[in-house]
């Protein structure tokens, strides 16, 4: 108990009526010293200044705070979207870009988890197209690559799908109606390529309507806008198939 300071032991103050150090020093069994600043050397947190702690021997702040240069304190790490000067000033994981602190372009941020991660690959879950790898699109809970393309595993990227003629190894990488025959986007045998619609569709019967024979069934011959047989031919309704007389 004392009354005065000089009621105290030296370099101790009398506050509250008691004998103590002042709020910027710390006790070192025998006097009070200065608190110590960011980086000085420590054996408890008690020697460092107001907001430091002694971590690993030294004084600093936590890992979810940085060093706020204006007020010599630590201050909790700031959430996305904050403004920042230094990627240390952002919380973990995330980095400071453009005066904001964001995740990388490689990471997307998990609202769940607070926190950056991977991007998503190809077939993962996802909630929104941001969290998929570039070029792939979150369509129904997926990231995929859009129905005009095929996912090339060499590039892991998304392309355009192969046109009429182009090298496959399988149908997807094929557009719409192709099929990969052979190494090739094709159209089967029981159909033909539409110039008009890009397009391989069903080869007509006898008598349907045609412009050329390729969009007739096998053996048939377009003549005057019909598929049929012709003169030196007949028709076999078993087979489907025009046969010499």
């Amino acid at each position: 108990m004392c009354n005065q300071t000089l009621h105290c032991q030296e370099s101790l103050t009398c506050l509250d009526q008691q004998c103590q150090c002042t709020d910027g020093e710390y006790f070192n069994s025998s006097h009070c010293r200065i608190r110590k600043s960011k980086g000085d050397e420590c054996m408890e947190t008690g020697e460092c200044k107001s907001s430091l702690s002694c971590l690993t021997g030294s004084c600093d702040c936590m890992t979810s705070e940085f060093f706020h240069s204006v007020t010599s304190s630590c201050t909790a790490r700031l959430p996305k979207a904050s403004p920042c000067t230094a990627t240390s000033q952002c919380q973990e994981t995330l980095t400071c870009m453009a005066g904001t602190c964001t995740c990388t372009d490689n990471l997307f941020y998990n609202t769940t988890a607070n926190r950056c991660q991977e991007k998503l690959q190809m077939t993962e879950r996802c909630t929104s197209s941001d969290q998929c790898k570039e070029n792939l699109t979150c369509m129904e809970g997926m990231c995929r690559c859009m129905t005009t393309q095929f996912y090339n595993t060499s590039t892991e990227l998304c392309q355009a799908k192969q046109r009429r003629d182009d090298w496959c190894t399988v149908t997807d990488q094929c557009q719409i109606s192709l099929t990969c025959v052979r190494d090739l986007c094709v159209c089967l045998n029981t159909e033909f390529f539409d110039n008009l619609t890009s397009s391989c569709i069903e080869r007509s019967l006898k008598e349907e309507n045609c412009t050329s024979s390729d969009e007739c069934q096998a053996t048939l011959t377009c003549i005057g806008g019909k598929c049929g047989c012709t003169k030196f031919e007949s028709y076999n309704s078993t087979s489907s198939l025009c046969s010499a007389k």
